[in-house]
This record gives structure tokens, sequence and C-alpha cells, in this order.
């Protein structure tokens, strides 16, 4: 029994640890001048990357360029308590290296603008960014999950055209059509790629790398109420995923794996000649996907996996709340500051199935400047902390399922991150 639980155990950690990627997502790391300010760009964009929040900022850019990349380091564990079977008890660090694991994460845009006649000007820009990445490596302590090292890759990558208008010189209108590609790989799962537990055997593990393709919108608006005052508007619909076929006995509804709905609103004031205060919010829609919303019993039986109904992690929608600062110092530098908050998306009751994705922060701080080169060339930087936040237990260790103890017991998740950002940009 003892060696069930444990297999168990590691198998809720992997699926845990996929689930991290989505909920990183939608901290959507684009722009690092935004990402300054929390994020803060439905209604005051800053560069060609703010399309990636509301593609009708594009029509106040100008004519430019923008490349960036970001390095994030996760720093988390998992605390195990109460449960009955030797063993299982214990404090767990979420990540390869006790330091915490870095990403990198790069993003690139340009945009170009045309000039209609005296109140209509036109824009096309493209934009592409990562909105995913993980790479995950696990050693010793899930030997017992198969024959093969447990290893989990997954990238999603985004590239949007965007066209916007602009007429009256202060209503702007935008679209953006985003191709997304999906890749999936996952090793040492072997002794779940089975009847017993998979719904669709043969496609749990070890299959390679797996591709899923979508194409989805995104539309927006920005008003200019006053020169001095600001209102934006934007939402991206779900998007239709193709199925990951070789691992459609490892996620729920076999293998489908959505991008979620957005709606984003924000206001920007400029309350000095020198200052901006933008306030963003945005509702992200995780309760329609079902490889994230599907709790990890279902009517208090544990479904195969890979059926409509298998495992998930339990996660709830959210609301992101953003708010942001910038100042002028002088005409070549600005400085910036911004704080985020969302609850976690985590329910206490499935936290034994979130054990690897840790996706606890809630609060974030986040600082940032800008240098201009000269009068075409600036260049970019952004810190960002996310404050350790701590989601408790409360029965998310089940006595037992389908007629086999597992002991009870809480399992408590807590994490942490940094992320730092530089960017170049250049007017033409």
């Amino acid at each position: 029994m003892k060696f069930f639980r444990t297999k168990f155990n590691a198998c809720l950690g992997a699926f845990a640890s996929l689930c991290f990627l989505s909920g990183t997502a939608d901290a959507v790391l684009a722009s690092v001048k935004a990402t300054g300010m929390a994020g803060t760009a439905v209604a005051y964009p800053q560069d060609t990357l703010s399309g990636a929040f509301n593609p009708a900022g594009l029509a106040d850019v100008g004519n430019r360029w923008d490349l960036g990349i970001f390095a994030v380091r996760y720093n988390g564990q998992s605390k195990v308590t109460g449960n009955t079977i030797p063993g299982v008890n214990g404090t767990f660090n979420g990540f390869r290296t006790f330091g915490g694991e870095w990403q990198f994460s790069p993003d690139v845009g340009v945009n170009k603008e045309f000039c209609l006649c005296d109140d209509w000007n036109m824009t096309f820009g493209v934009i592409g960014y990562n909105r995913n990445y993980i790479k995950t490596r696990y050693h010793d302590s899930f030997v017992l999950l198969g024959t093969s090292k447990l290893k989990l890759e997954y990238v999603n990558e985004q590239i949007s055209p965007i066209w916007t208008v602009k007429f009256c010189d202060k209503y702007a209108f935008g679209v953006s059509l985003d191709f997304l590609v999906q890749r999936l790989k996952v090793s040492g799962v072997q002794n779940f790629d089975n009847v017993i537990f998979s719904a669709h055997p043969n496609h749990v593990t070890n299959r390679r790398y797996a591709y899923s393709y979508g194409v989805g919108v995104t539309i927006g608006g920005r008003v200019q109420i006053s020169p001095v005052l600001s209102v934006g508007l934007a939402y991206h619909p779900e998007t239709h995923m193709s199925r990951f076929k070789k691992y459609r006995g490892f996620l729920a509804d076999r293998g489908k794996f959505n991008i979620p709905h957005r709606i984003l609103g924000g206001i920007a004031w400029r309350f000095m000649h020198c200052a901006t205060l933008a306030f963003d919010v945005e509702h992200v829609g995780w309760n329609k996907i079902k490889a994230l919303n599907n709790n990890l019993l279902h009517s208090g039986t544990l479904e195969l996996l890979g059926s409509q109904n298998g495992p998930g992690f339990g996660w709830k929608s959210q609301t992101f709340y953003r708010v942001g600062v910038d100042y002028d110092i002088c005409e070549s530098l600005t400085v910036r500051g911004g704080y985020r908050y969302a609850r976690t998306p985590v329910r206490s009751s499935q936290t034994v199935v979130n054990q690897l994705s840790l996706e606890t922060v809630q609060s974030v701080l986040t600082l940032g400047a800008t240098w201009c080169l000269n009068a075409c060339s600036e260049v970019s930087f952004m810190y960002a902390h996310g404050f350790n936040h701590k989601v408790r237990g409360h029965h998310s260790i089940p006595e037992s399922v389908n007629g086999i103890p597992f002991g009870g017991g809480e399992a408590d998740l807590r994490q942490h991150l940094d992320v730092v950002g530089l960017s170049w940009g250049q007017t033409f």
C-alpha cells in the first residue's frame, strides 16, 4: 500500500507541474515597461508589446520596434502532515535546485503607422512572446513513478499580427489574430500507462514531443477622454486548441488544453505633466478548461486519467487587480512602480494535486525604469517580487478513494518568485 500511495502522490505532482504553466501564463510577461508598472497597459500603451494586453494600444505607440527578455526565478515547497501512511509526511522542495529555478522568456514587436487622412490613422504590427514555459526534471524522489526519470516540458508560443485604426484623435480600435503553438513532453510515468489508471493507455508517457495548435482573436478599444485621461477595454475569447493526441491518456478530456477567455479593463490618468497613474482589472476564466477546473475526485470517485471527468487541478477563475505609476525624473529618465493582486486559483481542498504547481503567490510588487540613449533609442529595466504566500490544505488528502486507503492528512503549499526584465526600444 505504501508503494501505491507513493506512486499516486508522484502522479499528482506530475499533473500539478503542468498546471503550473497556465498559472503563470496569465501573469503574462510581455513589455518590460508595462511589467514595471505591474502590467497596467490596457489604457496606457508604452511600446509595441502593450498589444499583448490591448491590441488598440498600438494605435498610439507610433513607428517602433522592441526586443526584450525576462528571467523568472520560482521558489516554493509543499508540506504534507497528518498522513497515516509511513514515509508520506514531510517537506518537499518544489524545484530542482534549492535556490529556485530560473526560466527565460523573450518578446519582440514591431509597429508601422499609416496616415489615411487628417482624422484617421491606421497601424499594422506584429508581436511575438512566450505565454508559458517550463522544463522540469526530477530525480530519485519520483523513481517509483516509472522506469525512467520524470521529465515534463511545456512551451506555449504566441505570434499576433495586429491591425488598429484611430480616428478623431481619441478613438482607437484594434484586432489581433493570435496564432498559438503548444509543445508538451512527458517522460517517466510508465506505471500509470495502463488500463487500470488511464482511459487511453500507451498515450500517457514517453511519447516524445506533442504539439497543439490554435488560432484565436483579441479585440480592444481605447478612448482618450481628455488630454490627461484615457480608458481601455479588451476581450480575448477562449481559444480552442487541438488535442495533445500523444498524451490524451494523461490530460483530462483526451488531451484537450484550451486557452481560457480573458476580459480586461483599464484607466490611465496623467495627474501631473510628468507622472501617470494607471489601474487595470483582468478576469481569467479557468473554470471553463476541464484540465484545470476538474477536481481530483469526481463525486467522490477517482476517474480514469484522460477521461472527460478525469483528474484536474480544481482551479477557480481569477481576477487580477493592477495599479502602476511612472514619473519622468528628466527628459531621459523615467522610473516606475506597481502592485498586482490576485487570489490564488488553488482551492484549499485541492492542494494535494497542486503540490508541484505551487501557484500560491497573490501579491506582486514591481519596479522599473527607462533610460533614453538618444532621440530614437531607449533601454528599459524592471524587477518584480512575488511575496511568499501559503495555502493551507483543508480536507485535501482523502482517507480513502475507491475503497483504497490514502491516509488522510493535509498538503500545505507556499511559493515566492522574482522577475527581472531588460528591453531595447527603437523608433523609426
